[in-house]
């Protein structure tokens, strides 16, 4: 949930202008994957994808970094089981 909703609401990550062909958004899929592995609790797979994602995208991606650190403190958290796949945010 993001801070101030209620209700869950999907955000997006702007990477480029529609018309910009000369980019190279390979690493689109594989971060989608990641995101299935995450929201699935499958974990060590997530983090697999999350960190081939940030190579392909030359080293860092902040998208893959947020969620590397959820996967660490559902871990951390004994979370796992209990496993929703839904994020809270607190803050703004």
């Amino acid at each position: 949930l993001l801070a101030g909703k209620s209700k869950s609401v999907i955000s997006h990550e702007l990477i480029c202008r529609a018309s910009d062909d000369s980019a190279d958004h390979a690493w689109i899929e594989v971060f989608e994957e990641a995101l299935q592995a995450f929201h699935g609790a499958e974990f060590d797979e997530a983090r697999i994808l999350f960190q081939r994602t940030e190579k392909a995208r030359g080293g860092f991606d902040g998208p893959s970094e947020f969620y590397l650190r959820r996967i660490e403190e559902a871990q951390a958290n004994g979370k796992v089981d209990s496993w929703t796949g839904v994020i809270s945010f607190a803050e703004k």
